[in-house]
């Protein structure tokens, strides 16, 4: 499952660099993990940064729920 957070997102620290990361999410009370891509969409003519997170054997839908992100 992708997740693309197109709304402004608070940052306790400051935004990391353009990437691919891995990532440990918490999605209710259940720890996850996946990647993540931290950027605009280029081939799209994207201009803004994005998050879009894929979690690994995940395949609920959770917009709309909390969710926490670690790099």
């Amino acid at each position: 499952m992708s997740l693309v957070l197109e709304r402004q997102i608070a940052l306790k620290r400051h935004m990391p660099s353009n990437g691919v990361f891995a990532v440990k999410a918490t999605v209710g009370n259940e720890q996850l993990f996946g990647v993540a891509n931290i950027g605009n969409k280029p081939t799209f003519n994207g201009t803004r940064a994005l998050l879009e997170v894929h979690l690994f054997n995940f395949a609920q839908d959770i917009y709309d729920n909390l969710c926490m992100w670690s790099l």
